[in-house]
Parts: structure tokens; C-alpha cells; sequence
């Protein structure tokens, strides 16, 4: 049996190496079957997929994938392909034109239908990512990608039971996919259930350690249980809630201000000093909500073991510095005799702490109470 050419021996080494997540090592085998055969488009294509695996080298995708197409344009894949290296550089709008290109070749092309799925998911477009995804699993069925981004596409659109009907569907059959755990942890969180979401969270997280979407979804449900961010939600959006705050706030600081102020300072100034304070405690609380609501939060979860597995070091360090800039205000207000003021922040930073260690003392008795019934 004659031995196999340089081209065939060094791409088919080339591609066991990147299908078992060995770009680096793939990289030279590869470029050793174009330089044997520089006319060959698959190598140029495996080129192209070795150098989206090397994130610092990603870019370098796009020309390998056209050099690919250039030598091969009737191949649907190199532009589904194309669509996918598109899609990892955040090109959402080119990876969308590449897939729909591979898809006038090959209406089936799964390739070009999973780039433009994934496009319209970047992008937002939930009913078209849909679509596109029944696309797919008209073709294959059990298709875990389709079935992922199915469930994200249903949960935009707010229909939970489809969502989870889609994520119980791809996990019956593949209970160790990760993007499937994180599915169902916002699946449960938008039920209210944050032991359940904490786990599959952390169980996909488990499977990925760098799976961006399951921490950003852990996180979300740690802060969730603190009732300042919930607060934070509801005032700080436009909407009647933030409008009404707003308006009473500078209502009320505007009367103080006006002649009728000394007017109500001189004859009741028990009810002038209650409605400063009360002006000034809501408008500092506001500012608070606004402003510092997620960083004071991102600080109190570094005391909880499962937000500092959900933090990223970017988000301790702001979280730390927020910290010290809270303690700055407070020692300044302290030290220009402003006491009350000072007060009111160290009341709002204990009524924060305390919405953080009342939950976590309550997963601990809940996960007490289960274990002890499980015995």
C-alpha cells in the first residue's frame, strides 16, 4: 500500500490535532500541507479554523477562509465557515451575509445555518434566530447548538415553557452540555427558583470554567436575591416608578429652597428639619440605587464563596474600590460634622449587608432541611 503524500499525511495530522483542541501544534502540520500543495482549499479551510482557535491570532481567520472560497466558491461550508469565524470576531452583519451566501449554494448547509443562527442571536433578531433554528433541526433533530440557541431565542420572546421544554429536550439527551445548564439556570431564575439556577450554573461552569454566559448568569442570580438591586431595577429604568422619585425629590428640595422654606423652618421646625432629612436621606438613597447599587453589591458577594467564583477580577476590583470610595465619603462627611449623613450611608451599606446574609443564611438552612430529608 503506497504512503500517503506529504499534503494528505501532514492535513490529516493537522486536523486530529485541532479536533482534539490543539491548534498550536496543529498550526505547523497544516501549513506544511499547503506549502505541498498550495492549491488545495480544505487546508486552507483547516487554516482557517486552526487560527480561530488561537484567540490573539483570530483575525487572521477571515483571509485564510477566503483563500479557501477564492480557490472553492461553489462549497457551501467555507461560507458557513466563514460565518462562524465571523461571528467569534463580533462581525455580526458579515457573518450573516457569508452564511446566507453558503445557503444560496445549499439551502441544508447545517454549516451556514448555525453562522446564521448564531448571527441573529448577537444581534437580537430572536423570531428570525428561530427560524433559523428550526431550520437546523428540521435536518437533525437531537442538533444541541440548535437546540441552545432555540431556548435563548424562546426565553427572549418570553415563552418559558417552550424555553424549557427545548433545554429538558437537549438535556434528556445530553445532560453534560454546558450551554444546556446555563439555559435551564435562567429558565429557573426567571421562575424564582435560585438554588435550582445556582446549580446548573455552577454545573456548566463546572463543565466550562470559561463559559462567559453561565457566570454572567450566576452572577445575576446571586445579585438578584439582594433586594437593593431588585430596588435598583425598578427605580433606576425609565419608568412611572424612577419619574415619581425623581419628581418628589426635587419637589420637595425646591419648597425647602423657596420663601415658603424659612416660612416652615420658623413655625414648625420639628417638620422642616424631618422633611431635610427625609429629602436628603431619599435623594442620597436614589444616588446610592443609581450609581453604586451594583458595585457595593459585587462587594458584598466577595464575603459569599459562590460570588467570588462568579466575579471576575475586573468586577472585585471595581467592587474594592467602590468599597473604598464609600469609606472615603463617609470618613469626609464624619469629619465636616455632617454627621447625619454619614449615618444614613453607614444605615444603607448594614440594610445591603443584610440583604446579602439573609439569603445566604436561608440556602444554608434550605440545604439543611433537604439534606436532613434526604437521610
Amino acid at each position: 500500500m503506497p504512503e500517503p503524500d506529504a499534503y494528505q499525511a501532514n492535513l490529516q495530522r493537522g486536523t486530529v490535532l485541532l479536533d482534539h483542541n490543539r491548534p498550536k501544534e496543529a498550526l505547523p502540520f497544516i501549513q506544511a500541507a499547503i506549502a505541498a500543495n498550495p492549491d488545495a482549499p480544505y487546508a486552507y479551510a483547516e487554516l482557517a479554523r486552526c487560527w480561530n482557535e488561537i484567540p490573539p491570532d483570530r483575525h487572521k481567520s477571515i483571509d485564510a477562509i477566503n483563500r479557501a472560497i477564492g480557490l472553492a466558491p461553489h462549497v457551501s461550508h467555507f461560507h458557513g465557515r466563514k460565518g462562524w469565524f465571523c461571528v467569534c470576531l463580533l462581525q455580526y452583519r458579515a457573518a450573516k451575509k457569508a452564511a446566507d451566501a453558503g445557503l444560496a449554494i445549499d439551502p441544508n448547509c447545517i454549516t451556514s445555518l448555525n453562522a446564521l443562527a448564531n448571527a441573529h442571536t448577537k444581534l437580537g433578531q430572536w423570531k428570525k434566530a428561530e427560524e433559523a433554528c428550526h431550520r437546523i433541526l428540521a435536518l437533525n433533530p437531537n442538533d444541541a447548538p440548535a437546540l441552545n440557541l432555540l431556548a435563548q431565542a424562546y426565553r427572549h420572546q418570553g415563552r418559558w415553557k417552550e424555553s424549557r421544554e427545548t433545554v429538558a429536550r437537549l438535556l434528556a439527551n445530553l445532560p453534560d452540555n454546558a450551554f444546556g445548564h446555563a439555559n435551564a439556570g435562567y429558565g429557573a431564575l426567571a421562575a424564582g427558583d435560585h438554588l435550582r439556577a445556582n446549580e446548573h450554573f455552577l454545573t456548566s461552569l463546572r463543565l466550562d470554567p470559561h463559559f462567559d454566559l453561565a457566570r454572567r448568569g450566576l452572577l445575576s442570580s446571586l445579585r438578584s436575591r439582594i433586594w437593593l438591586v431588585r430596588l435598583n431595577r425598578y427605580l433606576y429604568y425609565p419608568g412611572t416608578a424612577r419619574n415619581l422619585c425623581i419628581a418628589v425629590i426635587v419637589l420637595g428640595t425646591m419648597f425647602l429652597l423657596s420663601d415658603y422654606g424659612p416660612m416652615l423652618d420658623k413655625y414648625y421646625p420639628a417638620v422642616s428639619n424631618t422633611l431635610a432629612a427625609l429629602l436628603l436621606g431619599g435623594g442620597l438613597f436614589y444616588v446610592f440605587l443609581s450609581f453604586l447599587t451594583l458595585f457595593a453589591a459585587n462587594f458584598l458577594l466577595l464575603f459569599d464563596p459562590l460570588g467570588r467564583h462568579a466575579l471576575n477580577q475586573r468586577e472585585k476590583g471595581r467592587a474594592y474600590l467602590s468599597a473604598a470610595g464609600v469609606v472615603l465619603i463617609v470618613a469626609a462627611f464624619f469629619a465636616s460634622g455632617s454627621d447625619i449623613v454619614a449615618w444614613l450611608f453607614l444605615v444603607i451599606l448594614a440594610i445591603a449587608g443584610l440583604s446579602v446574609l439573609l439569603p445566604l443564611l436561608k440556602d444554608r438552612w434550605l440545604r439543611r432541611r433537604e439534606a436532613l430529608s434526604t437521610d
